[in-house]
Formats: C-alpha cells, sequence, structure tokens
C-alpha cells in the first residue's frame, strides 16, 4: 500500500554502532603477499545503506509525490531532511548524515516517536490547500531486546497516535492522520544464530493503525529493504537481458550483460490484461522477490516516436555502480531508445516494452500488444470464440432492446426482481449461434412464434397462430419435406426423423421457459399431444388422419378378379403372353401366307411339287 510520507526511526545506540554487522571482503594483499583481514560492518553502516537504497529507489520512481525523512533516534530527536521537493535526494541525506555523531547512549526509540507523530501530522508541498486523507508510514529500525519490547512500542504508538489526533481536531493545526503503518524491524548481526524478536503482524481493531515485526541479518537488510521497498510502493522488477556490450579489457571484443531495473506493477499488468501468458518470472538469488525477464532487441530501423504506447513510467536501477547499469544510463540519456522482447506461448517473440529517456529522466514504455483503440472495433468473430460467422446477432440485439432497465414507479414492487426474472426467462434457452439450433436454421417457418411466446399473456388468435405453427411442421413431417438445416453441422449426419425429433425438443424447452399464462400452456399441451400422436397423421388444419384401420372399423368387402378367354378360364401367363403378341403383331405386316391359311397353319413353297412334276415330263 502505497503512503506519501515515510519516516525511518534509526536507533543510533551503542549496540547499533558498535556491534559488527558484516564482513566486508577487501580482496587484497599486502607486500608481504599475505592477504588483509576482512573489515568489519557495523549494524549502523548497514542500516544507513539500506535506508537510502530504499529512499533513493523511491525518489527515482515517484518525484515530488512520496516524500522520506529520517529521524535519528540518539540522546535527542535529530531529523533529516523536510517535506519539501528540494531536500528529497540521495545527496541532501548523506550531507546531513555525515555530522551525525558517536553513539552514547542506549536505545532511544520511545523517546523519538512523539517527535515522528508531529512531523507525520505536517502537510507536504501536495496536502497543502487541501482536504486529504493523511496515510503514513513508520518505519523503525534498530536493535531489539525482545517481543515484550516491540510491543510495549506498539502500544505507545497507538496511544500517542490517538492522542495527537484529539489535540489536532481541538486546535485545528495540522493534519490528522488517518491511517499509519507500523513497521518495526530488528537487525542483529550476522554471527547472531538466533534473533531474539519474533515475526508477527498485528491489527489495531479501529483499523487505524497496521505493525509488522521483522527480523533481519544485517548483512541481508539490504535486500530485504529492497523487497519491501517493491511491496510498499507497488513496484516489480524486469531483467534487461542480452545487452551487447564490449569489453573493459580488450575494446575489439564484446559480451551480452544483464541489468535489472524497478519500475512500476503496472507496466506488466497492461500485458496480462492483454491476455498475453509469456511473461517469464523468476525468483532472484538471494532476495525474496521474483523478477520479469525482457530481451534486448536491435531493430533495423528507428524506433523513435514509431511505436503505440499504451503508458509509460520512471524506473530506477538497482545496481547503480555497476558498469552495465552505467552504460544503459549513458546509453538512454544519449537520447537512443531500446526495444524489449518477450516470448510468446507459441515460441516466437514480441516487441512488448521499450527503454527511452525524456527530459532526462527514463521511462519504460508498454507497447500495444492486441488491437489498437485508434483503429476500427473488433468484429464479434475474433473473439474468444474463434472465427463464428453465424452468431445470432440480431437475435441479441432484440433480447437487449427488451430488457433494457428504466426507472419504476414506486407502486411496483421488487422491480430488480422482476428484471433479474425476465433476463432469466429470455435466457434460459437461447443458441448462441445459428448452426446449433434447429429453431434459427426453420425461422422462415416459423413466422411470429418466438416473438409471441415470449409476451406475459397471449390472445386467443394468437394462440391460433402458435398452433397452427405447429401443425404445419407436422404436416411436413407426414409428406417427408426436409427441414432446411443445411448450415447445422450436427444435422448432416442424421436422418430426417431426427431432424423433426430435434425441431419438437427445442419447440418444448422453448415453451417451457416461456409458459407462464393459460394460454402458453394451451400452446404447450398441443406441442405434447402432436409429440405423443406419432403412429398417426396430422395434417396442415390439424385433423387426425389414421395411418391403421381401426379393431371397430368393418371389414372392407373382397373383388374377386378373374381372367376368361370365351368360357374357359385362363392363367395369369397366358393372359400375359396373349397380350405381348398382339402388341408385336401391330407393329409389323403380317405374312400373305399366314394370312390364307385364317386359324390352320400355313403351309410354305406349295407350287415345289407341281414344278417337280413338270420337270420329270420334260
Amino acid at each position: 500500500m502505497s503512503k506519501a510520507k515515510t519516516i525511518f526511526l534509526l536507533d543510533h545506540s551503542t549496540k547499533t554502532a558498535l556491534n559488527p554487522g558484516s564482513l566486508v571482503d577487501l580482496e587484497t594483499r599486502s607486500r608481504t603477499g599475505i592477504p588483509t583481514e576482512n573489515v568489519a560492518k557495523p549494524v549502523w553502516t548497514c542500516m544507513l545503506e539500506a535506508c537510502l537504497e530504499y529512499s533513493r529507489i523511491v525518489w527515482d520512481i515517484y518525484p515530488n509525490h512520496c516524500f522520506i525523512r529520517y529521524i535519528i533516534c540518539d540522546d535527542d530527536a535529530l531529523e533529516i531532511g523536510l517535506w519539501d521537493t528540494a531536500s528529497q535526494n540521495v545527496n541532501h541525506f548523506m550531507n546531513l548524515l555525515s555530522s551525525v555523531r558517536a553513539a552514547s547512549s542506549d536505545s532511544m526509540i520511545g523517546r523519538c516517536i512523539p517527535a515522528a507523530l508531529d512531523s507525520l501530522s505536517e502537510p507536504t508541498e501536495n496536502e497543502k490547500g487541501g482536504k486529504i486523507k493523511n496515510e503514513c508510514r513508520l518505519i523503525c529500525i534498530g536493535s531489539f531486546n525482545d517481543d515484550k519490547h516491540v510491543r510495549n512500542l506498539e502500544v505507545m504508538c497507538q496511544e500517542l497516535l490517538n492522542q495527537k489526533n484529539r489535540d489536532i481536531i481541538t486546535s485545528g493545526k495540522g493534519l490528522a492522520i488517518t491511517c499509519l503503518s507500523i513497521i518495526f524491524l530488528n537487525v542483529y548481526p550476522d554471527h547472531f544464530q538466533v534473533s531474539k524478536v519474533s515475526e508477527m503482524l498485528c491489527v489495531d481493531q479501529s483499523l487505524q493503525t497496521y505493525t509488522d515485526v521483522y527480523s533481519v541479518r544485517a548483512g541481508n537488510l539490504s535486500n530485504f529493504m529492497t523487497a519491501l521497498v517493491l511491496k510498499h510502493y507497488n513496484l516489480t522488477s524486469t531483467t534487461v537481458t542480452g545487452i551487447p556490450m564490449k569489453e573493459e579489457q580488450n575494446a575489439s571484443s564484446s559480451a551480452n550483460y544483464d541489468v535489472e531495473i524497478f519500475h512500476p506493477s503496472a507496466a506488466m499488468e497492461e500485458l496480462i490484461r492483454g491476455d498475453v501468458a509469456g511473461l517469464v518470472y523468476a525468483v532472484k538469488e538471494g532476495c525474496e522477490y521474483r523478477t520479469a525477464t525482457l530481451k534486448w532487441n536491435t531493430p533495423r530501423v528507428s524506433i523513435n516516436d514509431l511505436w503505440y504506447c499504451s503508458s509509460a513510467y520512471r524506473i530506477a536501477a538497482v545496481d547503480v555502480n555497476s558498469r552495465p547499469s552505467s552504460c544503459l544510463t549513458n546509453f538512454l540519456l544519449g537520447g537512443r531508445s531500446v526495444m524489449l522482447e518477450m516470448p510468446k506461448p507459441g515460441g516466437s517473440k514480441m516487441l512488448s516494452h521499450m527503454l527511452s529517456s525524456h527530459g532526462g529522466e527514463i521511462f519504460i514504455h508498454t507497447l500495444v500488444t492486441t488491437r489498437s483503440i485508434l483503429e476500427d472495433p473488433p468484429s464479434i468473430s475474433e473473439g474468444a470464440g474463434g472465427k463464428v460467422s453465424d452468431y445470432r446477432i440480431d437475435a441479441f440485439a432484440e433480447i437487449m432492446k427488451s430488457c433494457r432497465l428504466a426507472p419504476f414507479s414506486s407502486v411496483e414492487k421488487e422491480p430488480l426482481s422482476k428484471a433479474y426474472n425476465k433476463i432469466e426467462r429470455y435466457t434460459t434457452f437461447w443458441p448462441i449461434t445459428s448452426s446449433k439450433s434447429y429453431m434459427a436454421a426453420c425461422q422462415n417457418i416459423m413466422g411470429i412464434f418466438p416473438n409471441v411466446i415470449v409476451k406475459e399473456n397471449l390472445s386467443e388468435e394468437e394462440v391460433n397462430q402458435c398452433k397452427q405453427v405447429i401443425y404445419n411442421f407436422m404436416g411436413m413431417e407426414n409428406r417427408g419435406d426436409p427441414l432446411p438445416v443445411s448450415n447445422i453441422t450436427s444435422a448432416r449426419s442424421k436422418k430426417r426423423e431426427e431432424h423433426y425429433k430435434n425441431l419438437f425438443i427445442e419447440l418444448e424447452q422453448y415453451l417451457r421457459a416461456h409458459c407462464r399464462s393459460k394460454q402458453h400452456h394451451r400452446v404447450l399441451d398441443c406441442l405434447l399431444e402432436c409429440r405423443s400422436l406419432a403412429g398417426e397423421k396430422i395434417d396442415e388444419k390439424g385433423v387426425i388422419r389414421a395411418n391403421t384401420d381401426s379393431p371397430a372399423s368393418p371389414p372392407l368387402a373382397k373383388k374377386a378378379f378373374a381372367v376368361t378367354q370365351g368360357d374357359k378360364p385362363i392363367s395369369l401367363y397366358d393372359y400375359w403372353l396373349k397380350n405381348v403378341i398382339e402388341e408385336q403383331s401391330n407393329r409389323r405386316v403380317e405374312l400373305v401366307g399366314r394370312i390364307k391359311a385364317g386359324e390352320g397353319i400355313a403351309k410354305l413353297y406349295q407350287n415345289l411339287e407341281s414344278e417337280r412334276n413338270l420337270v420329270s415330263q420334260l
């Protein structure tokens, strides 16, 4: 939770000033070749380095917005810095800290709490002349005796805070502290095995104060404060990898380096809102936070003022004294820009951010990875469902028009419940696409049926019209007419009977969703009655025609059929053969001999014998 004002209460006692906090490895050797001993860094030095690093990150990212002050807890409360922009920088604080004298007493944090509350009640430059919530943070860093010592300081803070707010309300001078976050940070030397103070979280019942207690080794205090500033100011870490840089010893060769930067988390959250899941996070070694990895990209064209960005935020380099950080900073301040790319889930890469400087400050720009707001709005077919082109857009627009909210009269009871029931009834059965609805495919045959059924009450004429639609479908089924369901994918492998069965199921679901009056029940009963008469035929007028003979009907009269030739009956084959012969005889000219023979047998070559007798006589 970001606070506009933060005060560090630094315990400048003999415990922090004299106890060795951590050892510094100088990595040097004397002239005799014997390595020098490591230098012990006191707890007080570790505290100052961690606080200055915390402050530098805040001032780099939120200049003129977040203010920090130090109070040195010695015999007297020594305040470092003011609530103005001129004193909010590292150089100013280091010059004031250099004048702090040596420690000569025990812990004095309890005596300096009233001075800290007095400073927090003073308005900053941004808080003057306006009514705002004075939410502050108090960070107490020192070497505490035990849990009881920390608990007494917590109770003291709450009592003094309540008294301070009462005095401000009575006098009207200053700003009442609406919310105070208290952090007790117990720092102990590295050679201690276990801390005497346990970590805990306390919340005041009035929700006015929040207390956190931590115990950290002096050697790890800087990393812990770095993780703490990310939590307090909603920051995130990004590591720029693959930065090409020439070697310091050999200018002809180059190597790739990594640089870690801090920036507001919003720079990454916009990518997450754009459904980009390719960010790679890794826990930094020796720290308690994660860092996102983005790779250096060198475009072939100029990148100044060519990319559409959705946001820009200030950055702060983590290790400002390292050579890679210094080279990257000078490169950006020289007017150059750096593109950063991130991997996509499919294995490809895309440009996601850009580093560039404006007015002597370095910003990280979030590139738009989705459709730009300057382009035309996307089609509904480009949504999560993929390239779907048969959404029932017109039907959905009609539902939106029918379910619009409007001011209600005081006479009506429970208007919200009435509106909820209506939208629930409209959407109980409502296919999204036309390819999944038989009713939508048969819209031309349905006519006014869907629009009439949704009414609160039906007239007698409307009931008859709805029944007529049901009779029309029954008549089409009896005649064997196919339904216009060519655009329904699941209907291609089904038979015609299955099409009508699915259609009647949808009609029943639709009627049951909107069935709330006697007239609606009459239409539903008509559909159920027609579906129950599966072995009977119903024409378009609703008249039932029997497919089979009723048992009570008299038997049909049977007519005898016999074929005769003259007075003698003949078989069916003889009758068929006679007809074939007659038909063939009509197609050709009959022989003369057969005509002369009549019913008898025609004799061929009748003059052959007379010609033989004549030849023999000769």
